[in-house]
């Protein structure tokens, strides 16, 4: 038996013993050199067995991609019902549907949520007038901007027009640009992710969330 130890360099015991059964045993020690020098006694030793465990896992990261998304707004009145995501917490929005005229009728669009699934809300609003306009937005385009005008039109107060810029391009006014103006851009590095808002007979009021897109 030879050792490594510093202090025990080049010295060596002489052991005699059975390498077999039991697990743990005794091997007699007949001498040695160096430190181990006319050394008489046993060495007891256990045999174990060692066992190498090899895990692949995939982690995702929860930290900030499941984080809730910031409310900003509704502008508008306090007509009709309040409006709010259903499922799900918001990644980007993907495409927007609004019916217009003499003010925003309705809103409807579809998003993303931060697990990848698809999802649909709306429409909040009414059924009936006004021209539809689908906005299909591209895998890389994002809303950074809302802005439009609300104005009182007969008997209540509502949403009469909407302006979306993304990173890409502006989209619209859709409906009457008239009234009050609202205008707001969400901060930097971060993007519109969803809305929330009021409607009954059209749009009454609208918010957004806001917040880092995951793609």
């Amino acid at each position: 038996m030879v050792f490594v130890d510093e202090r025990f360099r080049g010295s060596s015991l002489k052991v005699l013993g059975n390498m077999g059964s039991p697990l743990e045993r005794e091997w007699a020690i007949l001498g040695g050199n160096g430190e181990f020098a006319n050394a008489q006694s046993v060495v007891i030793f256990k045999i174990q067995k060692f066992y190498q465990l090899r895990i692949h896992a995939l982690c995702l990261n929860f930290s900030s991609s499941l984080s809730l998304p910031v409310k900003m707004g509704p502008w508008g009145e306090n007509g009709g019902f309040p409006q709010d995501l259903t499922t799900g917490k918001p990644s980007h929005v993907q495409s927007l549907r609004i019916s217009s005229g003499s003010r925003i009728s309705s809103l409807e669009f579809s998003y993303v949520d931060k697990l990848g699934k698809r999802r649909s809300e709306g429409p909040w609003g009414g059924s009936s007038g006004g021209n539809y306009q689908t906005i299909e937005l591209g895998p890389k385009e994002f809303v950074k901007q809302i802005s439009g005008t609300i104005d009182n039109l007969v008997t209540e107060t509502v949403i009469t027009s909407l302006v979306l810029v993304t990173n890409i391009k502006k989209h619209g006014p859709y409906g009457s640009v008239q009234g009050t103006s609202f205008d707001d851009t969400v901060p930097e590095n971060t993007f519109v992710v969803g809305f929330l808002g009021r409607s009954g007979g059209a749009l009454d009021a609208i918010g957004i969330y806001h917040g880092p897109v995951v793609v």
